[in-house]
């Protein structure tokens, strides 16, 4: 109908695409995965936006035009206290027809299986929504374009430590930009979102969509605080994925020991070693010396006890020096905990 040139075109481009699928998904997966694979990665592909956003233009206006109704800038005008925010990027939408906006936690969702196919856009999306021009300065990440101000679960830090361990274990530059942005939104976690200091935290729009019998985000009655136990077990979990991220950067630099026990006392439900211990580690010096130079097992008796140097050194907390693949990337097998079980992180296997 078009011609021989367009069938040609066409061909062409059906030949790099089966070549582009041959590298990403695995040869042994069956041909039904295949088939399901590509068309995922295509969606995700497609769901690939440009967004252009800045907020103080937004609210003032094009000078060249009418200006805008008052309303945008009434005091609770929508993204009024986000005027520093400023994009022009390429960014992951949460559908590139149904729901083409900004959504900071969708593109963290998103970046992990994208990470597959192209890892170094996701990582710099990742640390896009932590710069200057994004995230807040009081440390928070925009949430969605119709309120940046409202709060969605922390998931940047296991976004990003998912994409790190896709990508071979190997940019540990990429890692450390995103949790020295990450160490700021944190602090803001724990500073405004856990107002009686009960290790309760409250937020507002948590979860998977979940919907409850009153709008958390609205303003409560004087004297009324709204805890909620999906915010506690967010930030439980966003604990575990900063302590992750620093003791693997103390792998290769020290310094980072100390910054992994912040998240000690946070990041695990057990009593012992996370919470008394690190209690006590913050009351005395000589603990404190220790629990940054010492393994978790040599704080035992018994056979389990190794000795190392270092916490992160430790063969049996995290495993035996990493090996590597035909390609250069790296095949950890890290161990997390104190007896030596298997950690949560696969071993590179298959193709790169």
């Amino acid at each position: 109908m078009f011609g021989p040139d367009f069938e040609q075109t066409l061909t062409q481009r059906k030949a790099e695409a089966d070549e582009f699928y041959d590298v990403v998904i695995d040869p042994g997966v069956d041909a039904e995965a295949r088939h399901v694979s590509r068309r995922a990665y295509a969606g995700l592909l497609w769901g690939k936006q440009f967004y252009r956003y800045d907020v103080e233009q937004w609210l003032d206006g094009d000078p060249a035009s009418v200006p805008p109704p008052g309303q945008r800038k009434w005091p609770d005008g929508r993204n009024l206290h986000w005027q520093h925010l400023s994009l022009t990027d390429i960014i992951s939408m949460p559908d590139e027809w149904e729901y083409p906006w900004f959504a900071a936690w969708d593109l963290a969702f998103h970046a992990i299986p994208l990470a597959h196919v192209d890892p170094e856009f996701v990582k710099e999306r990742l640390v896009l929504m932590c710069r200057e021009w994004s995230m807040h300065p009081n440390g928070q990440l925009p949430a969605y374009e119709w309120d940046f101000g409202d709060v969605n679960p922390p998931v940047h830090a296991w976004a990003a430590w998912h994409v790190y361990r896709i990508d071979g274990y190997r940019d540990r530059n990429f890692l450390t930009r995103i949790v020295t942005k990450l160490l700021l939104n944190f602090s803001r976690w724990v500073n405004r979102q856990d107002t009686a200091g009960s290790n309760i935290f409250e937020g507002g729009f948590l979860g998977m969509d979940n919907i409850g019998l009153f709008n958390r985000p609205a303003p409560l009655p004087p004297r009324f605080r709204l805890e909620q136990s999906d915010a506690t077990s967010w930030m439980a979990f966003y604990a575990q994925q900063m302590i992750k991220i620093a003791l693997e950067l103390s792998r290769f630099d020290s310094a980072w020991d100390d910054t992994a026990t912040t998240f000690w006392s946070t990041s695990s439900p057990s009593p012992e070693p996370w919470g008394p211990s690190a209690r006590a580690t913050s009351r005395s010096g000589t603990r404190r010396t220790a629990s940054t130079t010492t393994c978790w097992c040599s704080r035992t008796a018994g056979p389990s006890r190794c000795g190392s140097a270092r916490w992160s050194g430790c063969s049996r907390c995290w495993g035996p020096p990493r090996s590597q693949t035909g390609c250069g990337r790296s095949a950890p097998t890290w161990r997390t905990g104190w007896t030596g079980s298997a950690g949560d992180v696969p071993s590179w296997s298959g193709r790169c």
